[in-house]
Order: structure tokens, then sequence, then C-alpha cells
């Protein structure tokens, strides 16, 4: 963007899953485009375009509407119980709502039976330890509840927080979510008892298994008697799931960790010697993977499950970083493998919004690389995007699939679609309230592309009164779907449109083409160069193909007029620059 006063120098221009034994370690389907910044539809590449400078990072303000965290005074000690604290901050109203407390790790216990390797079923409820109502809360206010866990032996504990809140709409709008969840391991020890945020398995002893429940060795679980039923004709049956206890909280429980890969290698009982080579299965969709039974002479099957690279998302090498199945359990027996919930789910949300973007823009990139980042502060923004690490970044609070599909949208926006620029957002700004030209530019292609991701319908657009709509990113989100969209009927049956300005319906690969390959020219004394889009009125007149400075100057406040405009779509058999002036007034003026 353009301030009207003085001219700046220009911009420069600048898995698919495999239930058989395999031995190749990257799975097929996974080799990622280059970065060629080419269109899907085959069109030339783009010239690279600067960002416009400043900050490195595009930060995005995704909070639950209850910030929820999970805490002990006292020690956890074996077989002693323990008290913890559930708490939680509004960040926006709540009218209500109920929070719920679940010991995942108990239950698995409580199903297998006494000695027996974890496993709960697959959808089945995992029953609540206590359960209250919240009552109205303001921004700010805050809510505390004690609950006791019943004593347990030395071992690795986990426990679940979830929230389902109601509320009225807010300013964050998509940003917001009214479900949050939060966990804790319990680390109950008589010299090293401590809370930890994720499952840390340093904290293990030499010697002892590092895996949910009650402390055991590999030399206790050998010392079973074998099952009537072992033959080396038989299975090793191995379950891989998560916890997951998002909306509807009722139903929280374990769920199968499809497309994970399950690597394992036949050893000998002190594990000194190995047979054949380490190999691995993909998780199919029931989370049941099977290898042959050990054979006695090799009687466990070591190995670990990681995330597999894909086309679309770098992958994690530890989702489980150990396990051992013994060959005791061949006669019926399943083994439960559980990772974590904020490994998990960031991984499958990003494969599963990217091929919807990057079908609906006609554009597609190199995988992207994530993570999640529990020392982010309450107060921090919950997600963001980093152009110079081209990374992702998720706190423990914010890893929805609405947060990874509008992250990959600046990614994608950044590396295929013209170059990120100096957005100027600063802090506190929103959905639906006035931040800047830029700002709400570059925020608008992202919620929209957010909501391609996740298959959403269309988002309440606040009230004009007091907002210059050209700096409201719900406005601009509104303004891509309606050049997109067809016109709605009215609800009366006559046939009437509801939205009889909304007067464009085209295909949204020609849409982002002109996003992406846009740009404006301003009357400058010296020859000036071509500079890319940063706001909507580049946008909209490179829609256009044409300027109108008294429009211009009316909607634009502040925004030099440009000379003129270009980009390198072609315009569809329909297109009208009357009709695109129609749409985007009546979105931004």
């Amino acid at each position: 963007m353009r301030p009207s006063r003085t001219p700046a120098p220009a911009f420069a221009l600048a898995a698919v899953l495999c239930v058989a034994m395999c031995t190749d370690p990257t799975p097929t389907g996974t080799a990622a485009p280059a970065d060629t910044g080419r269109a899907a539809d085959g069109g030339e590449p783009m010239a690279a375009r600067s960002s416009g400078g400043g900050t490195d990072t595009i930060f995005d303000p995704f909070t639950p509407r209850l910030a929820l965290a999970i805490s002990t005074d006292g020690e956890l000690l074996p077989n002693a119980p323990v008290t913890l604290t559930i708490s939680g901050e509004a960040r926006e109203v709540i009218d209500g709502g109920e929070v719920v407390v679940r010991l995942p790790t108990k239950a698995a216990m409580d199903h297998a039976g006494e000695g027996q390797p974890l496993y709960y079923p697959i959808g089945r409820t995992v029953p609540a330890k206590a359960t209250w109502r919240l009552p109205a809360m303001g921004v700010g206010d805050t809510w505390e509840r004690t609950v006791t866990v019943p004593a347990a032996a030395a071992g690795y504990y986990m426990v679940a927080v979830d929230a389902d809140t109601e509320g009225p709409a807010s300013d964050l709008g998509p940003y917001l979510f009214d479900d949050s969840y939060a966990q804790a391991w319990m680390f109950v020890s008589d010299t090293d008892g401590q809370l930890t945020d994720v499952f840390e398995d340093s904290l293990f002893a030499e010697g002892v298994l590092p895996v949910p429940g009650p402390f055991t060795t590999e030399t206790e679980l050998l010392s079973r008697p074998l099952a009537a039923s072992v033959s080396d004709s038989g299975s090793a049956r191995i379950l891989v799931v998560y916890y997951d206890g998002r909306e509807p909280i009722e139903f929280a429980g374990f769920q199968p960790a499809v497309g994970a890969r399950v690597w394992g290698q036949y050893t000998t009982a002190d594990g000194k010697k190995t047979y054949g080579q380490e190999t691995y299965r993909t998780v199919p969709e029931d989370g049941i993977v099977e290898f042959p039974c050990p054979p006695a002479d090799y009687p466990l099957l070591r190995g670990r499950v990681d995330l597999p690279k894909t086309t679309y998302v770098e992958g994690k090498d530890e989702f489980v970083p150990w396990y051992s199945f013994f060959r005791s359990l061949c006669g019926g027996g399943l083994l439960g493998v559980t990772g974590e919930r904020h490994d998990y789910l960031p991984w499958r949300n990003l494969n599963d919004v990217i091929p919807r973007i990057n079908k609906h823009f006609g554009y597609s990139r190199s995988r992207v690389k994530w993570e999640v980042d529990f020392d982010l502060d309450d107060g921090d923004p919950g997600a963001s995007y980093h152009r110079g690490d081209d990374k992702i970044v998720f706190s423990s609070r914010a890893y929805h699939d609405d947060a990874a599909a509008h992250e990959y949208t600046h990614a994608l926006h950044h590396k295929a679609m013209g170059g990120l620029w100096e957005t100027n957002c600063g802090g506190g700004w929103s959905y639906s309230e006035p931040s800047s030209y830029e700002c709400a530019f570059s925020e608008g292609l992202a919620v929209y592309g957010g909501r391609v991701g996740v298959g959403a319908g269309t988002l309440e657009i606040p009230s004009v009164e007091g907002r210059p709509k050209p700096k409201v990113v719900a406005f601009v989100v509104a303004l891509f779907k309606d050049l997109i969209d067809a016109p709605t009927s009215g609800s009366n049956g006559s046939g009437d449109v509801e939205e009889p300005e909304d007067k464009t319906h085209y295909h949204p690969h020609y849409v982002m083409k002109v996003f992406a390959t846009c740009e404006v020219k301003y009357p400058h004394w010296t020859p000036g160069d071509w500079e890319a889009r940063d706001d909507v009125s580049d946008f909209v007149r490179c829609l256009e193909n044409r300027v109108d400075a008294s429009e211009h100057e009316r909607i634009f406040h502040g925004i030099e007029t440009p000379d003129s405009a270009r980009e390198e779509a072609t315009e569809p058999s329909d297109w009208s620059a009357d009709s695109i002036r129609s749409t985007w007034l009546w979105n931004m003026q």
C-alpha cells in the first residue's frame, strides 16, 4: 500500500497406506513439488516478489473461549492420592458451558486388567472423573476447581480436561474456539514426582520401560506364561492411538492414529541380537497393524511409531519413541501404544486441509514444516507462520483444523502466490474490527482459505456502522466469497436475490491468479517500477483492469491512486468490469 502523502521507493521484484510388510523408509507418494510459484493449471511461473520487509512472522490470535490449566501443589508419591487444581480464564464472554476431567491411562488400565498391556477400545467414551457447569464469565474472569486423583503405584499417568463453552459472537470471529483442551502427565515417584505437559520418556530410570501406566521392565513382562494359543503362525497385533478430547466432549476417548507408521524388528530377550530387517506397517482405519508373531528364539518385537512426511507436510520421527511386543501376547492379545494428541492432530489436520485449499486456489507448494510450541505463554498468539523458516507454529491450545488451514494459506501465499508483504497488523486486531489495509487483505485471504480447507460455510458479517470496510478482515473475506460463489435466492420463494449487487460468479482459479500476479504502477516523476499488490484497492484495480481515480479516492482513503494495473490471469467468457465493480463496491463501501 502507498500512503497518499509521500510516494515511497518501489518494492523490488524479485502415504499411500502400506499394509503389507515394507522395507523402504520413504512411503509412496511423498515426493514434494518444487517451489516454482507456478499455478496448478500450468501457467507461467511468476517473478519472486518482496514481502515488503518488516517482521518475519505472521501472528494470528487463535484462542479458546476458556483457557484451561492443570496444576498441583502436592507431591506425586506412590500409593497416595493427588489433588489437582483445574483452572480457567475467560478470553471472551462465556454464558455457560461444561468442564470434564478424565483419566485416560487409568481407564486403559482398568479395561486391560492388572498387569496387562494398556488397551482401551476405540470410540468408547473414557469415564469422567469430575464434571462441572461453568458460570457466566466476563473477559478476564477466572474459574477454579479441585479434583482428587486416586492413589496409584509408581508410574506415569495422563490427565485430560475438556471444556465446551457457550457465548455470544465475538470480534475474533473464526479465530475463537468454543472447545478447550488441556492435559498433564503425572510422573508418580518416590524421588522425582512431577507434573509435565507432555510425556517425557527421559524421566524413566534405566531399565524401566518408557510407557504409560505403572513402571515395569521387559524382564517382568517376559516372565509371563505364554497363552495356550501362541504359535508361530499367529500375529503380533498393535493398536496405535491418541487421546482426543475435542467437542462433543461426551465422546472423548482414544482414536486410531490413521496414517502413522509402525516400525518393528525381532530381537532376543536381552536385545543383543536381531532377526531380519526393520520393517513397517501403516496404521489403517481401525488402528490395528499386524506383524508375524515373534519366533521363540526372538521373543520381542521392538520398535517405534513415526508420522511420515507426506506430499504436503514434514513428519515427526518419534510419535511413539518406543514399544515392545511380547510373544506371550500372540494368543489373541493386543498391545496398545499411545501417541500425543498435539503431535498427531496438527499433522493430520494439515494433511486434510492442504489438498482442498490447493485444489480450490489452483496453486500448490513444497511440503511445509510445523511444530507445537508448549513454551508459548497464555498471552501469545495461538498460531503463526514464520516465513523465514517456512514453518507453521501452533500453541498447545490452537492446532484445530481451522488454524491449520489458515496458517497453510499464509504459507501458500508466501511460497506460490507472490509472497507476503509487511501486514502492519499491530496488536489487538481482530476479525471484525479495523486494522490496516495490508493486514485486512492478507488475513482476509487466509480466513477465506481457512473456510475452504475445513469445508465450512459463510461467516457472520459484522454491522457496517463505524467500520472502514477495506480495513476489516470480515469484509475482505466476503469479497473473495462473492467474487466466486453464485448469488443466492431469497428465502421468500420469489426468486429475488438477497445480494443484487453481487454480480460475479467466477472460477476460484481465475480470482486467485489475479491475486497472485496483480501489480500496480504509480505516477512518479521519475520512471517507477510495477509493484506487487498489498491491499484490496490494488486487487480490485487488477480485477477491473482499469483505474477510476474518483471511485478510488472515495473508498480507499489515504492510499495513493495508481496510474494503471495489470495481472496475468485469463479473463473468463462472462468477465465484466462493471459486474466486478458492483460486487466489490457491495463489499467495500
